[in-house]
């Protein structure tokens, strides 16, 4: 599970003082600065909560205890902890310190969600998106609206998740132009399956959507390079379909945009 960075009293066990069992352990065999966060926590200070919860789980600074992770995190969380409701959903999910409970972890994802975390944003149009051990039954409006939150905030799975729901008129009406928009949008941060997605929809030319192949190699290509393992193969298969009708001057067009893409691409990576 992927904890998240902290800050201010929560980071007083992760920077560089560190909470690494050395001779300033306290007698009860605690580090001092673990300490100084328990006796944070234990007075109600949700960050200390939220990053005991940390240390417990990851066994930073003391012996690990999903319990006890579980338990400082639901402190947190309880107290209107963002991160904290996120990642207790997380736990709920997994039963990871707590027994598996997937209608409490979309409470809080709920929770954390409403107040804009994109993570659990993304959480919850995925868990409506599917049936979860018969627990949580397929709502595509609801993953719809999740996933467009998150989408919006530029979380590139939600916006592949949500072009998928688009294309195949999911819990929103069928919309080709639209799913081509979020499919770019994830494509455009590397995505390699929207970008495939984007080459198949050029290559087919769907409502609304004009058959373009140089666009079509242009995507494929970028799928392809993305890729890893069998999908690189796949791709470029698609790729090399699509050129086996276009003229030279067609590929030496799309060759120019895939190198625009891709030095504008590391461009945004390297800010």
């Amino acid at each position: 599970m992927r904890l998240p960075r902290l800050v201010g009293v929560a980071a007083i066990c992760l920077l560089a003082t560190g909470c690494h069992k050395d001779e300033s352990a306290s007698p009860e065999g605690m580090p001092a600065a673990a300490r100084s966060v328990l006796t944070a926590a234990e007075g109600g200070d949700a960050a200390a909560q939220f990053a005991l919860a940390n240390m417990y789980y990851s066994a930073n600074g003391v012996e690990q205890n999903l319990l006890d992770a579980a338990a400082w995190m639901r402190k947190a969380a309880e107290q209107g902890h963002i991160l904290a409701a996120y990642q207790l959903g997380l736990m709920l999910a997994s039963g990871e310190g707590v027994q598996r409970d997937m209608k409490e972890a979309v409470q809080w994802w709920k929770q954390a969600a409403t107040q804009g975390n994109v993570d659990a944003q993304y959480k919850l149009g995925a868990t409506f998106s599917e049936a979860v051990n018969a627990v949580i039954a397929p709502d595509y409006a609801s993953a719809a609206q999740w996933f467009q939150q998150a989408a919006e905030q530029g979380h590139e799975l939600a916006e592949l998740e949500l072009a998928t729901l688009y294309y195949n008129g999911k819990g929103v009406p069928q919309q080709f132009p639209a799913a081509l928009e979020w499919y770019r949008k994830a494509a455009d941060q590397g995505n390699a399956l929207a970008a495939f997605h984007l080459g198949a929809m050029y290559f087919d030319g769907d409502e609304g959507i004009p058959q373009d192949d140089i666009e079509a190699y242009r995507w494929l290509s970028i799928a392809s390079t993305r890729a890893a393992g069998d999908d690189d193969g796949k791709y470029g298969a698609a790729r090399e379909r699509v050129a086996a009708r276009m003229s030279a001057s067609q590929i030496a067009q799309a060759e120019k945009r895939i190198q625009d893409w891709t030095e504008e691409f590391a461009r945004r990576a390297a800010r």
